[in-house]
């Protein structure tokens, strides 16, 4: 028989704590927890996407800022994961199932994200763990006993209630509270994963691989990436991305690409325009 994983029941000495006041607590800490989850996650994606608008590989409208094409793809991956259920961190679906037993009340946990999971009513004082682990050797024996016989009166006489929560998308959240990686760590990222692509492409020849085939080509990936050749492609390659790509800021991804951004072209336009300018000054004179 499996073990309840995140399972928390309230202490005994809550005392005179109704159980909706736990459960407005109990709301309050899954909300943080997912906030937190999610602008780590956008963090990553307005690097990501900054970097390939700077490196041509992605178009932004003018009138469009870095921090609203990074949210809406960033909702985009958790509506599609929440919906289908899928076991990643883009799955920010937490339900609780709830069971009062001897007069105390026992969640149970229920995601598909474990790092989201993981931890996740530890803040609630009027809770305490009570199984956190799936190896049955780990199990108490008072902890076993609780569990078959919440498990008997659930199966036979009733059904657990359930309390779902999701997060708003897009989620309001402060561009003050985005964090940057480092000019270095976006350069590295960028090289190898330039690096990585041309192995792959010069292995599959343009193929649509399998699913059931892709562990087998990231292993070739990773032998062919070992040759002197490529590590020497990638320090080149990191070298450039050091001087194109910009330290990034609140105000660089919040204003309009359009205000911030410029492309060679228009950089050199402006330094032809500059050039003529005192020409025309001294016509003038």
């Amino acid at each position: 028989m499996s073990i309840i994983i995140n399972g928390y029941r309230t202490k005994e000495n809550v005392g005179n704590t109704t159980f909706e006041t736990i459960m407005k607590k109990v709301k309050h800490a899954i909300e943080e927890k997912q906030r937190s989850s999610y602008i780590g996650i956008l963090s990553e994606e307005v690097c990501l996407v900054a970097d390939y608008y700077v490196l041509n590989y992605i178009t932004i409208n003018e009138g469009r800022s870095i921090m609203d094409v990074a949210q809406e793809r960033v909702a985009q991956r958790i509506d599609e994961a929440s919906r289908t259920g899928s076991e990643n961190r883009y799955n920010f679906h937490i339900a609780l199932e709830i069971m009062s037993f001897k007069k105390r009340w026992y969640l149970l946990v229920v995601s598909n994200n474990d790092s989201l999971a993981e931890g996740i009513l530890d803040s609630v004082s009027d809770l305490e763990k009570f199984v956190t682990t799936d190896d049955e050797d780990n199990i108490t024996e008072e902890q076993q006993k609780v569990w078959n016989e919440i498990r008997e009166k659930y199966t036979k006489t009733l059904q657990p209630m359930r309390q779902h929560y999701m997060v708003p998308l897009p989620m309001d959240i402060n561009p003050e509270d985005i964090k940057f990686q480092t000019v270095q760590d976006r350069a590295f990222y960028q090289a190898e994963n330039k690096e990585y692509s041309l192995i792959f492409q010069s292995l599959t020849k343009g193929r649509a691989i399998p699913p059931m085939e892709i562990m087998r080509y990231m292993d070739e990936i990773a032998l062919e990436r070992g040759n002197a050749v490529h590590a020497v492609n990638t320090q080149k390659n990191m070298s450039q991305l050091l001087v194109m790509l910009p330290n990034l800021t609140t105000e660089l991804i919040t204003k309009p690409c359009g205000m911030i951004f410029q492309k060679p072209d228009q950089e050199v336009a402006e330094d032809m325009e500059n050039e003529e300018d005192p020409q025309e000054d001294t016509e003038n004179k």
